[in-house]
């Protein structure tokens, strides 16, 4: 299962952490393609047949480290984006003022408040016309008639 982990490192110090994870990306790299030059010398023995389940885990292996590779990549892009981010626009990465925070809870709040009265008054008044014995619009509330069976 993998996870998500996450730390903080100065803005300038960046750099060198992608730097290091594309250096063991490189490294992750290199050793598959060992693995599939060693899959490809097993295919074009006399023993490939014979070797079939040997070299189904190892492409197999490959398959998966490559997979981790790519979201390894992924990832690598996303901290580039960020860096280039607090890079070129440092304010929209500073905190908000807590005056600021604060206001905006303090609104939704505030429209929370009023869309729970105004659903407290809609079911006060269908509690009310179910009390006063009035039925629902769609609901058709006239007697219907017996059928007469005439012959």
């Amino acid at each position: 299962m993998r996870v998500n982990i996450s730390y903080s490192a100065e803005l300038d110090e960046v750099p060198a952490e992608l730097s290091r994870i594309i250096v063991d990306t490189t490294r992750r790299l290199s050793i598959q393609a060992a693995t599939l030059a060693q899959v490809e010398e097993l295919m074009t023995s006399e023993e490939g047949v014979t070797n079939a389940a040997v070299v189904a885990e190892l492409v197999d292996a490959a398959r998966q480290e490559l997979a981790s590779v790519d979201t390894r990549l992924s990832e690598s892009i996303s901290i580039l984006g960020g860096y280039y981010q607090a890079k070129t626009n440092p304010e929209s990465l500073a905190p908000q003022p807590a005056e600021a925070a604060t206001d905006a809870l303090i609104e939704q709040a505030e429209e929370l408040s009023a869309q729970l009265a105004e659903s407290r008054e809609e079911l006060e008044e269908l509690v009310s016309d179910v009390e006063n014995g009035v039925g629902h619009p769609a609901e058709d509330t006239t007697a219907k008639e017996p059928a007469s069976d005439s012959l």
